[in-house]
C-alpha cells in the first residue's frame, strides 16, 4: 500500500470512529431522559381497575372505559360515571366496552350490546343516542373513520355511519358471497 492509499483510509477510518462515537453519545443523551410512571387505582378515584379502552378528547380529558362505568380523568382527578339499574339516564350497563371521541368532539361509548350512549356536556351525563336504528339489534362496536366520523356494526353485520355535521346516519349492510349474513359477530352471547 503506498503512503497515499495508507493515509486515506486512516482518514476514513477516523471520520468513521469520530462519527459512531459521536452518535452513540448522542443516542445515550436522548435515551437517558427520565419518565415517571405513576399507577391510577380504585384507590385514587377511579372506576375500576380493570381497563377495557382509552381515548382522549380535544379539551384534553381521558375517558377510560372500564369494567364499573368509564372514568374521565383531567390529569388531577377522576370523575366517574356509573350504571345505576333505577335511572334509565345513566350508562346502560356495568361494563363500558369501548368510547370513540368524533371530529366535533363528542363522547360516544358502547357497553355489552345496550343502546349507544353520547356524553352530554352541557348536563355532564351520559344519554342514549335517540334514534330507532339500534332498537332491534344494538351495537357490538364502534370505532373512527379517517374522518373522525362515527362508524358502528350490529350483531346482524349492518353498518351505520353517523356524520355529526349532517346529523343523519348512513346504513350499510354486509352480506358474503352467496347473498347472506356474513355473522362476523357470532361469538357475542344473545342478551
Amino acid at each position: 500500500m503506498n503512503f497515499k492509499c495508507k493515509y486515506l483510509f486512516h482518514f476514513k477510518f477516523l471520520i468513521t470512529l469520530f462519527l459512531t462515537v459521536i452518535a452513540n453519545i448522542v443516542c445515550f443523551h436522548t435515551s437517558s431522559q427520565s419518565f415517571s410512571i405513576k399507577t391510577y387505582t380504585t384507590h385514587n378515584g377511579h372506576s375500576h381497575n380493570f381497563v377495557q379502552h382509552i381515548t382522549q378528547d380535544k379539551t384534553g380529558f381521558l375517558w377510560i372505559s372500564t369494567w364499573d362505568g368509564i372514568s374521565r380523568y383531567d390529569g388531577y382527578e377522576f370523575k366517574n360515571y356509573y350504571h345505576n339499574p333505577k335511572d334509565s339516564n345513566t350508562v346502560p350497563f356495568f361494563v363500558v366496552d369501548k368510547a370513540v371521541v368524533d371530529g366535533s368532539n363528542n363522547v360516544w361509548a358502547m357497553c355489552q350490546q345496550r343502546p349507544v350512549i353520547i356524553y352530554n356536556r352541557s348536563t355532564d351525563r351520559f344519554e342514549r343516542f335517540k334514534t330507532n336504528l339500534f332498537d332491534r339489534l344494538p351495537i357490538c362496536d364502534i370505532t373512527l373513520g379517517p374522518d373522525s366520523t362515527v362508524w358502528m356494526i350490529n350483531r346482524s353485520s349492518t353498518i351505520y355511519h353517523y356524520s355529526d355535521h349532517k346529523k343523519l346516519f348512513s346504513t350499510f349492510q354486509l352480506f358474503d358471497e352467496n347473498g347472506k349474513d356474513p355473522k362476523i359477530f357470532n361469538y357475542f352471547p344473545q342478551l
